[in-house]
Parts: C-alpha cells; sequence; structure tokens
C-alpha cells in the first residue's frame, strides 16, 4: 500500500503522495496468525518531529492490526 494524499503535520507537509510505503504479511502458525508490519517512508526532517513521526508510523501498523483482527472476529 502506498498513500494518495500528502500527509501534513499541522501546516507543514511531510510526506509527498506516494512516499509512503506499508506491507503487511500475515502467516498461519501453530498458536493462531502472525501479523508482521513493515512502513518505509521517504519524508522530509525536521528538528523535533523526528519521534513523532516514528509514532505515526508505527499507530499506522497498528490500526491495520486492528482492523484485521477486528474483521476476522465479524
Amino acid at each position: 500500500m502506498s498513500n494518495e494524499t500528502p500527509m501534513k503535520y499541522k501546516f507543514i507537509r511531510m510526506v509527498n503522495p506516494g512516499d509512503i510505503s506499508i506491507n503487511v504479511k500475515v502467516r498461519k502458525v501453530d498458536e493462531g496468525l502472525l501479523f508482521y508490519g513493515v512502513t518505509g517512508v521517504h519524508t522530509f526532517s525536521f528538528l523535533g518531529l523526528e519521534r513523532a513521526k516514528k509514532e505515526s508510523f508505527y499507530n499506522r501498523i497498528k490500526a491495520l492490526y486492528g482492523w484485521f483482527t477486528n474483521s476476522l472476529q465479524k
């Protein structure tokens, strides 16, 4: 997956369209399902925002995991 629109923080454009790549792999294992997600980003660097950017991309993977597990339970 990739982003179709820019990603902004307040008024600052952080990521251009197509510059986020999200890959998810789900595999059946003996204990259930193994969910693995990786995000790659080509982004601008702004002092003081690096931690917020990392957390934001991690939260995107967590949101996909939540959506996936909720979909399985239905």
